[in-house]
């Protein structure tokens, strides 16, 4: 918090569901709202990731056909890819990003989406 602002404190109604109540930031002319929330217990991942829409390619082996997909966020640590579908894709593969090879393993996956940890 800025040393020059101030807190409001709003009681929310359904503090039970969304957690505590907002803490509103007030400096100058900007507001902010920020939920409280114990990220620790609810966020496992080790890295933060960054929003993306890339392209990228999953290989399979060296005889299949790349796999086009795009990188919806990505970090230091794993990505998340959507493709046309997951069927058919092994646990363990490689992505080929910006022009480099990285191993990968999935970490878990919709019909559409695969979650990935880099190696």
């Amino acid at each position: 918090m800025p040393p020059d602002a101030f807190v409001i404190m709003a009681n929310a109604p359904a503090a039970d569901i969304y957690g505590p109540a907002p803490e509103i930031y007030a400096t100058d002319i900007k507001i902010r709202w920020r939920w409280r929330r114990n990220l620790a217990v609810n966020e496992k991942r080790i890295a933060l990731r960054r929003r993306v829409l890339k392209t990228a390619f999953v290989i399979i082996s060296d005889k299949a056909p790349k796999i086009e997909c795009t990188i919806r966020n990505v970090s230091d640590t794993g990505a998340a890819l959507q493709v046309s579908t997951t069927i058919g894709i092994p646990q363990n593969f490689i992505v080929i990003m910006d022009g480099v090879r990285r191993h990968c393993r999935v970490q878990w996956r919709t019909d559409t989406k695969i979650g990935i940890m880099f190696e």
